[in-house]
C-alpha cells in the first residue's frame, strides 16, 4: 500500500523533478556501495599495516634483547627498565619475553614473570623457528593483537648455548590495543562518509543544473509556445538547437502549427466561398419562388380552361388530345410545386409515408436528364413496405440530388439500380442494425467509382473534385438523414462503380400493402 501511494505521488511529479530523483539515486547508490567496499579495504589496509607495524616492534625488541645480551656487562633490571621504556614509547599493551619451555623470564608486567606461556593453543599457530603466532584475540574496539616472534640462535650464541645455531631459544610475546586500529579506522570512515556526501549533493546540484538546461528550459518553450498557439496565436515559432530529439521535437511543432495556419487559411478562404455560395443560392431561391409564381398563375388558368373544354366536347375525337394536354399542364404544376418547395426554407415536418413515393417524385425530376444521358434506372421494391417518420420534399430533395450525382458520374450511359429493402433490428447489413427495424435504400451507378482516399471526404462542406460542383449535396444530405435519425454511407471500387446506402427507422406501423399511388412495388424498369 506505501509503493503504491509513493508510486502514485512520484507519478504526479514533473518531468525535472523525476530525472533528478531517478539520477540521484542510482547516483547515491554507486557511491554508497563504492564508501562500503572503501571501508572494508580500509579496515583490511589499516590492520595489515598494524600487523606488519607489531611485527617491526618485535624485530625491534628481539634485536635489543640480543644486543643486551651479548654485552658482557648486562644487567637484567637495566633491560627490565629498557623494556617498560619501549613498551611505553611503541604504544604496547604487554610484552613478555620467555625461554624454550614457554617460561616469562623478563615482562613488562612484574606479576607475568616465570608464567608459562600457551604456544601450542592452536595446532595451526603453533609457534616454529620459522614462524611466528598472530592471533586478534578480540575484534572489538577492545580487543587486543597478539604477536609472538621466535629467537633463534646464531653463531654469537654458541658461546652461553651449545649446538644454539638455527634453533629457537625462545620469543617476544606483544599484545597490541586494538584501539588505535580502530580510531585510525574511525577517522577514515568519517572522512570517507563525508566525502560520498559531498559527491551525492555536488551531484544532486549538478544533475539538477544538466536537467534544467538540457531538458526543463527546452521543454517550457515547447509548453510556452503550445499555449499561445493554444490562445490563437499561430506565428509562435520555437527553435531548441542543443539536444537532437527535442530539436526534432520543436520542428515537429513548429511544422504543425504551419499546418494549423494554412488549415486556418484555407477554412477561411472556403468560408467566404461558402458565403457566397450561400447568398447565390439564396438568390437563385428567390428567383425560382417569383418564376414560380409567375408560371403557377398561367398553368392555373390554361388547366381550367381545358377542363372546360374537354366538357363540352365530351363525344368529340378531340377528347384524347384534351386529355393528353390535361395531363402535361398537371405535370407541369407539379414541377412548379417541387421547385418552390425547394426553394423554400421551411422546418422540417414529419409525418407517415411511403419511400417508394418520394423515389418516384425525385426520379420524375431527374427524367429527362437522365433519359439524355441514355441512363437506364432499375427499382426493385419490397413488399410490404415499410412505412417511415420523414419529411417528403426533404427526403425528395436527398434522392434528386444522389440522382443527379448518379448522372455526372456517368456521363457515356449506364444503369442506375435502386432498391429498397425492408430490414429488422437482428439484421448486421445496415450501419443502425440491432437498434431498430427500418427501410434500406441502395442507389448504385455503374459509373468510374471513386478512389479510396477520397471517399472518406464525399460527405465533407464543400469537398468537391468536379469543376463548378458545390461540393454541398452530399453534406446537406447527409445532414437531413441524420436529422430523420437514420444513416448514409458510401461504398465505391474505381472502375465498377458507386452505391450510396441509406438507413431509415421505422415508422409507427409495422407495414404497408401498396404504394402512395405514384408507383408500383414490383421491379420497374425505366429506360
Amino acid at each position: 500500500m506505501k509503493r503504491q501511494k509513493f508510486l502514485a505521488r512520484f507519478s504526479r511529479q514533473t518531468l525535472t523533478v523525476k530525472l533528478v530523483i531517478t539520477v540521484s539515486t542510482v547516483v547515491c547508490l554507486i557511491v554508497t556501495i563504492g564508501v562500503l567496499v572503501l571501508m572494508d579495504v580500509s579496515y583490511r589496509g589499516i590492520a595489515q599495516t598494524s600487523v606488519t607495524t607489531a611485527l617491526y616492534h618485535a624485530q625491534f625488541l628481539k634485536n635489543k634483547l640480543i644486543e643486551n645480551m651479548l654485552d658482557s656487562t648486562f644487567n637484567k633490571e637495566a633491560f627490565r627498565e629498557t623494556l617498560d621504556f619501549e613498551t611505553r614509547r611503541l604504544g604496547l599493551k604487554e610484552v613478555n619475553v620467555f625461554n624454550t619451555e614457554g617460561v616469562t623470564r623478563f615482562s613488562s608486567i612484574p606479576e607475568n614473570i616465570n608464567k608459562r606461556i600457551d604456544l601450542t593453543a592452536d595446532q595451526e599457530d603453533r609457534l616454529t623457528p620459522d614462524k611466528g603466532m598472530i592471533h586478534f584475540s578480540d575484534m572489538s574496539r577492545e580487543g587486543q593483537l597478539r604477536i609472538v616472534h621466535p629467537i633463534r640462535g646464531h653463531a654469537l650464541c654458541m658461546s652461553c648455548h651449545e649446538n644454539a645455531q638455527n634453533k629457537m631459544l625462545g620469543g617476544i610475546e606483544l599484545f597490541v590495543p586494538l584501539k588505535p586500529i580502530y580510531e585510525r579506522f574511525t577517522v577514515s570512515r568519517f572522512i570517507l562518509i563525508f566525502s560520498a556526501l559531498a559527491i551525492i549533493i555536488l551531484s544532486a546540484i549538478l544533475i539538477r543544473w544538466v536537467v534544467h538546461k538540457i531538458v526543463k528550459r527546452p521543454i517550457e518553450r515547447l509548453i510556452e509556445g503550445m499555449e499561445k498557439a493554444e490562445k490563437g496565436h499561430l506565428d509562435v515559432k520555437t527553435a531548441i538547437k542543443r539536444d537532437p530529439d527535442l530539436r526534432r521535437l520543436s520542428n515537429s511543432f513548429n511544422t504543425m502549427i504551419r499546418g494549423i495556419r494554412m488549415s486556418q487559411r484555407k477554412i477561411a478562404e472556403q468560408h467566404q466561398r461558402e458565403l457566397a455560395q450561400s447568398n447565390r443560392l439564396a438568390s437563385l431561391g428567390q428567383f425560382i419562388s417569383n418564376i414560380s409564381h409567375e408560371i403557377k398563375n398561367p398553368l392555373a388558368a390554361i388547366g381550367a380552361t381545358l377542363h372546360a373544354l374537354r366538357g363540352e366536347f365530351q363525344s368529340s375525337d378531340r377528347q384524347g388530345i384534351l386529355g393528353e394536354l390535361i395531363r402535361q399542364v398537371e405535370r407541369i404544376e407539379e414541377t412548379v410545386h417541387n421547385l418552390l418547395r425547394y426553394a423554400r426554407q421551411s422546418p422540417p415536418r414529419f409525418k407517415r409515408c411511403l419511400v417508394s413515393g418520394r423515389l418516384y417524385h425525385a426520379y420524375h425530376l431527374a427524367e429527362h436528364h437522365l433519359k439524355s444521358q441514355k441512363i437506364q434506372t432499375r427499382f426493385s421494391i419490397d413488399k410490404p413496405e415499410q412505412a417511415v417518420n420523414a419529411d417528403e420534399g426533404q427526403l425528395e430533395q436527398v434522392f434528386l440530388n444522389l440522382f443527379l450525382n448518379a448522372a455526372k458520374a456517368m456521363p457515356a450511359g449506364g444503369t442506375v439500380s435502386v432498391r429498397v429493402r425492408c430490414v429488422s433490428g437482428n439484421q448486421a447489413d445496415h450501419s443502425s442494425a440491432g437498434r431498430s427495424p427500418g427501410v434500406l435504400i441502395e442507389i448504385e451507378d455503374t459509373g468510374a467509382g471513386i478512389p479510396s482516399d477520397i471517399l472518406p471526404k464525399i460527405f465533407e462542406p464543400f469537398f468537391t473534385t468536379r469543376e463548378g460542383g458545390t461540393g454541398l449535396g452530399l453534406s446537406v444530405s447527409k445532414g437531413i438523414i441524420a436529422a430523420h435519425k437514420g444513416t448514409i454511407h458510401a461504398a465505391s471500387t474505381v472502375g465498377a462503380g458507386t452505391t450510396l446506402t441509406i438507413f431509415l427507422p421505422a415508422g409507427d406501423n409495422a407495414g404497408i400493402s401498396g404504394s402512395d399511388g405514384k408507383m408500383p412495388l414490383t421491379l420497374a424498369e425505366r429506360p
